[in-house]
C-alpha cells in the first residue's frame, strides 16, 4: 500500500520550501490558519506550484480558489 496523499503532499511542500517535514507541517498549518479552514495538504502543494510563491497569504488565497472550484 502506498503513502497517503497527505504524507506525499507534506514531503512535496518540504521539498518546495527546502525545509524538514516538521517545518513544512508548521507552514501548512499557517496556511490553513490564514485560509480560515482546514485546506487539504494536497491542495496547498498544488496552490504553491500554481501561485509560484510560498507566502502563506498568497498560497492560502490560491488554495481557497482551488477548493471553491471543486465544490
Amino acid at each position: 500500500m502506498g503513502a497517503r496523499p497527505s504524507k506525499i503532499a507534506l514531503r512535496e511542500v518540504a521539498d518546495l520550501l527546502g525545509v524538514s517535514t516538521s517545518e513544512a507541517r508548521r507552514y501548512l498549518r499557517d496556511v490553513q490558519h490564514v485560509a480560515g479552514f482546514p485546506v487539504p495538504y494536497k491542495t496547498i502543494a498544488e496552490a504553491m506550484r500554481e501561485a509560484g510563491g510560498t507566502t502563506p497569504e498568497v498560497v492560502a488565497r490560491r488554495a481557497a480558489e482551488i477548493e471553491e472550484g471543486r465544490l
